[in-house]
């Protein structure tokens, strides 16, 4: 996993937590709690997706050199 998906997840998070701050003070625990409950959940779907496109690849690759390999023998 390259770092630009790491620095997407860091900042989906930081700027939550900084929205339940705000939400924190002005509306209440409940609510605060939400913004980061779906900001958990965004950036956890953005690792599976991160984690299924990399065995795409993976398996993409692996299949190719199984073909490469066939034609060559």
């Amino acid at each position: 996993m390259d770092t630009e998906i790491y620095r997407k997840k860091y900042y989906r998070l930081f700027n939550a937590a900084t929205d339940a701050i705000a939400v924190l003070e002005s509306e209440g625990e409940m609510t605060a709690k939400v913004v980061l409950m779906q900001a958990q959940r965004t950036v956890e779907e953005m690792f599976l997706d991160a984690d299924s496109e990399d065995r795409n690849t993976i398996e993409a690759s692996e299949s190719k050199k199984r073909i490469d390999t066939e034609l060559f023998f």
